[in-house]
């Protein structure tokens, strides 16, 4: 492949799998990510532990609801 071609082929920036092999590339601030690579994140997220609740600076969940307007 020519250098010029090589700067043309849009490919995934995680795998580096070019368009033409993969079924969807998605982009975004000049990197692009494939479908492929979205499943496996998507399994990666889907095995983390959930996360606890938001705590206040005293260690007691924080209600949203009662904290004050700002002014």
């Amino acid at each position: 492949m020519a250098k010029s071609e090589d700067r043309r082929s849009i490919r995934c920036s995680f795998c580096g799998k070019p368009q033409s092999l993969v079924n969807r590339l998605i982009a975004g601030n000049g990197s692009y990510i494939c479908d492929e690579c979205v499943r496996m994140c998507m399994s990666i997220v889907d095995d983390l532990p959930q996360q606890k609740a938001v705590s206040g600076y005293d260690g007691l969940p924080l209600v949203f609801e009662k904290l004050p307007k700002p002014m």
